[in-house]
């Protein structure tokens, strides 16, 4: 019980902390102030409702845990065994469970927010490429028009043209509305109402190369300390600790009319119940060790690839800025338009968004990467 009260000491503490930090962000998001990601993660942690869910969840936990080691007089001599040594170990385990739970839960929504507060500065850029498109669009039809006027070119010219606009219109729409859905999203995460427009603080998509030194080792530690799997030993420990208790109440003079009569007394049966869950907890936990090693070997091995891909994108804004340059001399000198510049312009910041995509999959893979590996990484 005494570790129990450690940890709603903790809980109480890290709430009181944060309580002030999450204050002032609300008091932020409230006066349209400007948010930044560290406001966006304090209200992710403090008001996303599936975080609180877990709270009340160990709450209800650790009432049960009180009443299940209560003694009481009507118990017996196997009652009493059962609530000294099996029941709390069975309750604290199923309590680290929902803890667990929580923290990767909170790790997720975390992450779910950091990529809506990028998606956001992203989707804007995007919005931006497309006014400039729509623009460059409806320049090239007044030049059309204009040589229409002149008799150098045929009204049929148009026709395509308009439709582009018209496509180009809408795809800005509905660029538009997929930004108003990441920002009712983002604005769920965070505890805020769904239709608040929040004040973003503009911020670059951070890049920055992620390497693992020995990913041999952290293979090893996982296999070691990874959740799923120590929570797995500790069933099969629990339950061997059970068994042997049981095997001491076991009577094999007992009848089977008086297992009917009283089912809890037929601890042979519960006995082998538990002999099979100690069997099938083995094999799971060898699927397990598979499952860790499979996911941490596959998921550095898509961090190495989103990188490569962050590598092309990059050459690709290398080159748009190039051509942009060339179509800039060539307007100067008079053998080129400013439509051919518009355009080229365009191919820069469809570059940039390109290239901002990619380091944006590659940081989400690489924070998934470091809460799913925390452990090993300490």
């Amino acid at each position: 019980m005494k570790k129990k009260v450690k940890l709603l000491t903790a809980a109480i503490t890290l709430v009181s902390v944060l309580g002030i930090a999450v204050i002032s962000a609300l008091g932020a998001a409230d006066k349209g102030s400007e948010l930044n990601l560290n406001d966006i993660i304090e209200l992710t942690t403090s008001n996303n409702n599936e975080l609180n869910f877990f709270k009340k969840k160990i709450q209800v936990k650790e009432k049960w845990y009180d009443e299940a080691t209560k003694k009481d007089d009507k118990d017996s001599n196997f009652d009493e065994d059962m609530k000294e040594y099996i029941t709390p170990l069975r309750i604290q385990q199923e309590i680290k469970d929902i803890e667990w739970e929580r923290d990767q839960a909170q790790d997720k929504a975390i992450v779910e927010s950091t990529k809506g507060y990028y998606e956001i500065m992203l989707q804007d850029q995007l919005i931006q490429l497309q006014q400039k498109t729509i623009e460059r669009m409806k320049k090239l039809l007044e030049y059309k028009k204009a040589k229409i006027d002149a008799g150098t070119e045929s009204p049929v010219s148009l026709i395509d043209d308009e439709a582009n606009l018209k496509d180009a219109e809408v795809k800005l729409q509905q660029l538009k509305n997929d930004e108003e859905k990441i920002r009712m999203e983002l604005n769920m995460k965070i505890g805020t109402p769904v239709d608040k427009k929040l004040n973003l603080k503009k911020a670059e998509i951070p890049y920055k190369v992620y390497e693992v030194k020995n990913l041999e080792n952290v293979i090893e530690t996982m296999l070691k300390k990874y959740y799923t799997i120590t929570s797995l030993i500790a069933k099969e420990d629990i339950d061997s600790r059970e068994k042997a208790i049981v095997h001491t109440y076991v009577k094999d003079d007992k009848s089977e009319l008086e297992n009917a009569v009283n089912p809890k007394g037929d601890y042979k049966e519960r006995e082998n119940q538990l002999e099979d869950d100690i069997i099938e907890t083995k094999y799971k936990l060898d699927d397990e060790k598979k499952n860790v090693e499979a996911k941490v070997r596959m998921d550095y091995n898509n961090i190495i690839n989103l990188d490569n891909d962050i590598k092309v994108k990059k050459l690709d804004c290398e080159k748009a800025e190039t051509m942009l340059k060339t179509e800039k001399t060539k307007f100067e000198a008079g053998t080129g338009t400013e439509l051919e510049v518009k355009a080229a312009e365009e191919k820069v910041l469809s570059a940039s968004c390109e290239y901002n995509k990619a380091k944006l999959n590659y940081y989400v893979a690489v924070e998934q990467f470091k809460n799913f590996t925390k452990k090993a990484l300490k």
